[in-house]
């Protein structure tokens, strides 16, 4: 049975140095692909806005590996950020997009006032969402639903019943022991700190993983699950 596996990973952002085992483990499956669930700001760059060159290099860099699906994942990762009113979640949403693909930072000039530096990014990033620690209110989940996201949630809550969301749900966290029985695996982990984290299950990893495996990204199997829900009409 050729398996069918989905990856991701939690909390990447531009202080994540993990991203290279990800690379290794590229380089020992070939055709592997994931799902990474990025924060675009970091209170790092704050305290310096010639960081925002820094954080142009790193999206060059993260552009460059096609095989890696960019989704968000909070703005700041602050807890409290999706436990909010609709607008407010609406504005964060929206916050987040342009962290990804255009915004302006205030700098001083050289000698008064202040002027507006434009930052372009421009990373490709699917409309998949996840909320920092899975913590969002009914008007949040509204917000990503009218914006046109699918929401990724914990499986150890239930999923949340508002009309019309669309949801994706794992069922394998990558320091389990590996399903060999699904014909569908949706794999979770996460960058550093956390027991599922890809430090400490890189090995693992590279000995579960099936090299003739099907991967995709969350994406993409979203995308072949509404092919086959047609085809089986």
């Amino acid at each position: 049975m050729k398996q069918i596996i989905v990856c991701d990973f939690d909390d990447v952002n531009i202080a994540s140095r993990e991203i290279e085992i990800l690379k290794n483990i590229k380089e020992h499956i070939s055709n592997f692909r994931c799902s990474i669930f990025t924060t675009p700001m970091h209170p790092w760059l704050l305290e310096d806005e010639k960081r925002f060159e820094n954080y142009l290099d790193w999206v060059d860099a993260l552009k460059e590996l096609d095989w890696l699906e960019i989704c968000p994942h909070g703005f700041f990762h602050d807890t409290a950020e999706m436990m909010v009113n609709y607008e407010t979640a609406k504005a964060t949403f929206l916050s987040i997009e342009k962290a990804f693909t255009h915004f302006k930072v205030k700098r001083k000039r050289k000698i008064f006032g202040i002027k507006w530096v434009h930052y372009y990014p421009k990373i490709k990033f699917a409309k998949i969402f996840k909320a920092p620690k899975w913590q969002m209110s009914k008007e949040a989940y509204e917000a990503a639903r009218d914006l046109g996201y699918v929401v990724a949630i914990d499986r150890n809550q239930p999923t949340p019943q508002i009309k019309d969301l669309k949801t994706y749900k794992y069922n394998w966290s990558i320091e389990e022991p590996f399903p060999t029985e699904y014909k569908i695996i949706k794999g979770h982990g996460h960058i550093r700190g956390m027991p599922n984290d890809i430090s400490l299950n890189y090995l693992k990893l590279i000995n579960d993983l099936p090299q003739n495996g099907q991967f995709m990204t969350i994406g993409e199997f979203l995308s072949y699950e509404q092919q086959s829900k047609k085809i089986t009409r």
